[in-house]
């Protein structure tokens, strides 16, 4: 029974209460053109058992949609989500990719809104990635009472290219928030691995087959931009699709704690800064100026070609390697993270004038050399 849309939930002993939330958030969808895949990665045996039964019960309930079981690995081991995540779509047999994190949950007409939404457009057969909005919380109830009174966040579904998504997970905003959030407000939505629909050929099996960075935490931050720059369009719907939830701020969950995000956002910034030289592709430009013209937002009034543009990026993405260290380096108190920050302040200064850093650029000075300027180096450090 082939379906349209594989939705993969990689799992690994995640607390029964919300992976049965989520698994339901699943088995609910108002939809029926899909199949779901549960990626077992080393689970203990009670979650074992616990998998069984729920897909005992998924066949009584939703006997119109497959459910599969399957491992990582042979010897039950736990191999990590993007190996969990690389096994889902190696196995599924839908166009369509959709990912859900085992502790989160989907809005029930997710599927059925993104695909109407998605079968809307004239430019349908060129879009690779369809995306929703998300909101967060820590409780099912919470999720319930986004759902129920669901309004639409923008006016009307857009269609973007693979510009306007890099820039939209490179984007820095210089003022600090409340909570010192220094991303844009859509990051989230652009840069997470679930709560989108992606063409599978296209976008795993194309020109430039995508695999999750094994082995590794982040591994959005590993992968999301080359699943951009691999794509032809995308399409942005009005709905809140998905509830993400969390366990407090970025330092509760430990973001920062962990080097590795430096290293992704190095990592992002290098196959990007290689983006510039290279011959781009056109194809979609004449769409994108056509039906969203929204570069303005981006602090350039005039954006003359897709080099300028893929400048503007890389210019944002080196800031964010730049606040990616300097976080760090709040969190661990290592200074060797505050020179890293600083030595990519001093790396390329001319690129960096492309775009807003001034508040980050103090603050990193100001720890490194005692003063905002850039003379007298300090003892601190």
């Amino acid at each position: 029974m082939n379906k349209d849309i594989s939705v993969i939930c990689c799992v690994y002993n995640t607390v029964e209460v919300k992976l049965l939330e989520a698994l339901e958030s699943v088995m609910h969808q108002t939809a029926d053109n899909f199949e779901f895949i549960i990626v077992n990665d080393g689970c203990d045996s009670d979650h074992e058992f616990f998998l069984k039964r729920f897909k005992e019960r998924w066949h009584v309930e939703r006997p119109d949609c497959p459910i599969s079981i399957i491992h990582t690995s042979d010897k039950n081991e736990n191999k990590g989500l993007a190996t969990a995540r690389n096994v889902g779509i190696a196995y599924a047999a839908g166009d369509w990719i959709y990912f859900i994190d085992s502790d989160d949950i989907m809005w029930n007409k997710t599927l059925e809104t993104m695909w109407t939404e998605l079968n809307k457009q004239e430019d349908k057969d060129l879009i690779d990635i369809v995306l929703g909005h998300t909101c967060r919380g820590s409780s099912i109830g919470q999720a319930k009472q986004y759902f129920e009174t669901n309004r639409s966040v923008i006016s009307s579904s857009y269609i973007f290219d693979k510009y306007l998504a890099l820039m939209k997970i490179c984007k820095y905003i210089e003022a600090p928030t409340e909570n010192g959030y220094f991303v844009d407000k859509d990051e989230m939505i652009y840069n997470a691995t679930w709560n989108k629909l992606y063409r599978k050929e296209k976008i795993f099996f194309g020109n430039y087959p995508g695999r999750f960075y094994e082995g590794h935490p982040h591994e959005d931050n590993y992968f999301t931009h080359q699943i951009y720059w691999n794509m032809r369009l995308g399409l942005c719907i009005p709905n809140t699709t998905y509830f993400y939830r969390f366990n407090g701020n970025f330092a509760g969950n430990n973001l920062y704690k962990n080097q590795e995000i430096g290293y992704a956002n190095e990592m992002r910034y290098e196959f990007l800064h290689k983006k510039v030289n290279s011959e781009i592709d056109n194809s979609t430009s004449f769409v994108f100026s056509k039906k969203v013209p929204f570069w303005k937002e981006y602090g350039q009034k005039v954006v003359k070609d897709d080099n300028e543009k893929i400048k503007l990026i890389t210019a944002n993405q080196r800031v964010t390697v730049i606040y990616t260290y300097w976080r760090i380096y709040c969190e661990t108190q290592d200074k060797k993270y505050i020179n890293i920050a600083l030595n990519w302040l001093k790396e390329n200064e001319e690129e960096l004038k492309l775009v807003r850093h001034s508040y980050i650029e103090r603050v990193v000075r100001k720890i490194c050399y005692g003063r905002s300027d850039k003379s007298g180096v300090s003892n601190n450090v």
